[in-house]
């Protein structure tokens, strides 16, 4: 059997993911020998006895089974040299400002003064032909709000207009903000507490937002995290490459985890998309974009909702008065 090393070189995914599950013990998790094992990224269960004698070197298992550090301590990670050029591109763009204290950024950047960025705007120009223009420079003072909600755990006042117009308003513990590079759209996630559940909202039809004196535990965090495990779900679509309706569709689901498969003898893509329940209705409308292009497989529910919205729009279309012909001169 070939022995190679697992732990070559300090930024080798194994020694990484070894440094988090110590940082995630010293934390507080109670992780056994079978939760480090899959914590593992592209193990190779042929030196699984290696490892395993390499785990019983670094922790100490109790009687339930526990990890437990030799010594109860941390382990910085070290960044590489393109990992602090990467951090001068990120505190040089005023886009991501609201990341960051005033004072924070200039301490970094002196201390980084002989790093070089990764880019200039003399090497790279970034076209954006979807989205929201200028989307963190405009909302800089929310997304800074929303940010530090996040670090101290603090719940969220908001008013929020949806795509029907409709005005929605609560005080909820923020869980994430993600980003959609597909799209350049910002969302908050929010979780209610009341009917535990997550709701997503579009960064721009936040018409208010302002930190609460109000805090929440890390509880919240769990309970976001079992329905997030519980509301996992997909999607099975059929593309024909007509109108470029394959490459439109990886791009615009480019954010979500996906599986594709192509039969070469009838020139049709299969493709699975996994997605969590409040994106149900983005993922529709996602579907209905493509066109006579996609067929949903399933699941049934699924299938039923795009026709329902075709059969919807199709009404309202053929309700519509016809305008009056311009009559010839």
């Amino acid at each position: 059997m070939n022995k190679s090393k697992l732990f070559n070189e300090t930024q080798s995914e194994h020694f990484l993911t070894l440094c988090s599950v110590i940082n995630d013990i010293h934390r507080g998790s109670l992780l056994t020998e079978t939760d480090i094992l899959h914590r593992f990224p592209h193990i190779d269960w042929a030196d699984k006895d290696r490892l395993l004698q390499l785990l019983h070197s670094v922790f100490i298992f109790d009687e339930k089974g526990h990890a437990r550090l030799f010594i109860n301590a941390p382990i910085p990670q070290l960044a590489t040299h393109y990992q602090l050029r990467w951090l001068k591109d990120m505190l040089l763009n005023p886009e991501c400002d609201f990341l960051l204290a005033d004072q924070i950024r200039i301490k970094l950047l002196a201390a980084m003064k002989d790093i070089n960025p990764l880019t200039t705007p003399e090497t790279i120009t970034i076209f954006r032909e979807t989205g929201d223009r200028n989307l963190p420079l405009a909302n800089s003072d929310m997304l800074a709000k929303i940010w530090q909600a996040l670090k101290n755990r603090q719940k969220l006042a908001y008013t929020y207009q949806d795509a029907g117009g409709n005005i929605h308003q609560g005080i909820c513990p923020p869980c994430r903000l993600e980003y959609d590079c597909a799209w350049h759209r910002l969302h908050l996630i929010l979780w209610l507490e009341k009917e535990q559940r997550a709701i997503k909202l579009n960064i721009s039809g936040i018409q208010e937002i302002s930190i609460t004196d109000i805090s929440y535990g890390r509880e919240i965090e769990q309970c976001f995290e079992d329905f997030l495990a519980r509301n996992k779900t997909s999607v099975v679509l059929q593309l024909s490459p007509k109108n470029n309706a394959v490459d439109r569709c990886f791009a615009i689901f480019s954010s979500y985890d996906k599986q594709s498969v192509y039969d070469e003898d009838n020139d049709i893509y299969t493709l699975t998309i996994t997605y969590y329940q409040f994106d149900r209705e983005e993922i529709i409308n996602y579907i209905l974009s493509l066109g006579a292009a996609v067929t949903v497989m399933a699941p049934q529910d699924m299938r039923q909702s795009v026709i329902d919205r075709l059969k919807a729009q199709w009404q309202r279309l053929s309700s519509t008065p016809d305008k009056p012909s311009p009559e010839a001169d």
